[in-house]
Parts: structure tokens; C-alpha cells; sequence
């Protein structure tokens, strides 16, 4: 799935972002946790999820170069 995105110039942090916070961004996730969990702790929970990405997106750009 990330060939696509890198041969067409994504750089390799980003690609791994994406596939790390789709998961978590996607309608039936989010309905699903929403269910479970009220209020803040879906916040927090949508949050670490898209930040997290981003984290790990950056680190994995700079150990890749």
C-alpha cells in the first residue's frame, strides 16, 4: 500500500503517518470508541492517536533520512 504514495513523491514519514492514523481516523473507529467512552477520554484517545502518528511519521523520516 505505501509503493504508490512514495513513488509519487511522499516522502516515507508522511506515508507511514497516514497508515498509522487511518485506523484511528476512520468513521466506524471513532463510532466504535464513541460508544465505549464519553467526552474527554475521546478526546484524548483521538488525539494520542493522531499525534502519535505524527511522532512516529517524523522519527521515522529522520532514522530514514
Amino acid at each position: 500500500m505505501t509503493p504508490l504514495p512514495i513513488g509519487s513523491g511522499t516522502s516515507a514519514g508522511a506515508a507511514l503517518a497516514f497508515l498509522v492514523a487511518g485506523p484511528v481516523t476512520t468513521v466506524p473507529a471513532m463510532v466504535a470508541v464513541r460508544a465505549l467512552v464519553k467526552g474527554r477520554l475521546f478526546a484524548i484517545y483521538l488525539g494520542a492517536g493522531i499525534l502519535g502518528s505524527l511522532v512516529a511519521g517524523y522519527v521515522f523520516q529522520e532514522i530514514m533520512g
